[in-house]
């Protein structure tokens, strides 16, 4: 969330991709979210991931 601030976009429009238990984002999810942004009006304009986190300390 802290790059949607960053990036300008707000917290308020950003959507959560669904990942799996090893916390790598699903790309049929990805693909739906976006499919229904733009059946919805929206205009998709990044798509941001991170590599690692200290939660489930991987990378």
């Amino acid at each position: 969330m802290k790059n949607a601030a960053f990036a300008g976009i707000g917290r308020d429009n950003v959507v959560l991709v669904s990942s799996d238990q090893s916390g790598k984002m699903d790309p049929d999810a990805l693909v739906k979210e976006i499919e229904n942004d733009l059946a919805n009006g929206y205009h998709p304009t990044m798509v941001n991931a991170t590599a690692g986190h200290y939660g489930i300390r991987r990378i």
